[in-house]
């Protein structure tokens, strides 16, 4: 029988998960390396991928990762469809810092 791993922290996520995509994006467009529209498709590409790899987080860990990816759905990827109310690449950076602010405490 196959054991499926449940990662509790950052520092468990084995590397070429979708996890340490979704987690090097964070750290990348929170450094200003990305803008936030490539942070947007490379976390939600980075999140099929962990979902359809069956990858497992425990549940702190996973309530900061659905933080972002909430925050993404009120984030216009192509700035010209933005309406009132989007959030702003600003905004969504203050989002992103504080899920990784969360993840280091974990």
């Amino acid at each position: 029988m196959h054991r499926i791993e449940t990662w509790a922290r950052p520092s468990e996520v084995a590397s070429g998960s979708g996890v340490v995509e979704q987690l090097s994006s964070m750290e990348l467009f929170v450094a200003g390396a990305i803008s936030g529209g490539d942070f947007a498709r490379a976390w939600l590409r980075a999140r099929r991928t962990s979902l359809r790899s069956g990858e497992r987080v425990r549940e702190s860990f996973g309530r900061l990762l659905d933080c972002v990816f909430y925050a993404l759905e009120e984030y216009a990827i192509d700035p010209a469809q933005r309406e009132d109310g989007d959030l702003t690449d600003a905004a969504l950076c203050g989002i992103v810092q504080d899920a990784l602010h969360g993840l280091r405490a974990l």
